[in-house]
């Protein structure tokens, strides 16, 4: 019975930390996300503030996909 219990804890703690783990990526990815987000923003505003009367298109922004 003791050995049944103790299975069971083992097998919450394995969920727990591969959920935990599986936030910790999901969190490195936002703030990668973040930074890419606010590094194009800056460049672009520089640029278009260099470019000013000229037309120019810019990147679409990268698109980052989170699976849950």
């Amino acid at each position: 019975m003791l050995l049944i219990l103790y299975e069971k804890y083992l097998s919450a703690l394995k969920r727990r930390s591969s959920l935990m783990e599986k936030i910790l990526e999901h969190q490195v990815a936002a703030v990668e996300l973040q930074q890419i987000l606010s590094s194009s923003s800056s460049s672009s505003s520089s640029s278009s503030s260099s470019t000013a009367g000229n037309s120019c298109s810019s990147a679409a922004a990268p698109t980052l996909k989170l699976q849950l």
